[in-house]
């Protein structure tokens, strides 16, 4: 895929930028393909870099990594010193990352690594965007349903065991959404809120 004109004018202007991942000695690898010993400028990592992003969708669209990726969906790149996710290293292409700020996905798509899809956060952020979009350990339902269930138990008399599976969840976990064990932030709202979806 040919890039559009503004595209590729952005990633011509990368090392004048100076906001590259690249180490002081230049050496950096990408993908699982170039798992190798390997000394690379900053302008050859940028290049193999974006030959592992499928940018065929356009400027507008998600920009997988055909790189390696971890079960969760993140892609992978090795910097010659550790292995960063993908995402990450694209924000950092065009932006300064303060330490410990995280980079977040508009997108919901780990792989995704359209620079104008992601955007600079810090852990609490990152935390409660995971949350927002149903991920995450221990809280296997969104926002919006654990208002809906409320809503049922409420004003339909749906039991316990009825919303646990329903929701496909366990009965104790449906218990601790019902007595605001679990979700907590949304337990006072829930009670207050008729919520029409």
């Amino acid at each position: 895929m040919q890039a559009s004109c503004g595209l590729a004018k952005i990633l011509l202007d990368f090392s004048a930028k100076g906001l590259t991942n690249a180490s002081a000695e230049g050496s950096l690898i990408v993908g699982a393909n170039h798992f190798r010993k390997t000394m690379m400028t900053d302008e050859v990592f940028q290049q193999r870099f974006w030959e592992t992003v499928d940018r065929s969708g356009g400027e507008e669209a998600c920009w997988p990594w055909k790189g390696w990726r971890v079960p969760f969906g993140y892609g992978q790149v090795w910097t010659g010193k550790r292995t960063e996710a993908a995402h990450r290293v694209a924000y950092k292409f065009f932006h300064a990352l303060n330490p410990g700020e995280c980079v977040l996905h508009r997108c919901d798509n780990p792989s995704c690594c359209n620079p104008a899809h992601l955007y600079a956060g810090d852990r609490q952020q990152n935390m409660r965007d995971m949350r927002w979009r149903g991920r995450g350990v221990g809280r296997p339902l969104r926002p919006m349903d654990v208002l809906n269930i409320h809503n049922e138990h409420r004003q339909e008399a749906a039991t316990e065991v009825e919303l646990a599976q329903k929701y496909g969840v366990s009965r104790w976990y449906m218990r601790k959404v019902l007595n605001g064990e679990a979700w907590p932030d949304l337990y006072g709202e829930a009670q207050y809120t008729e919520f029409q979806p």
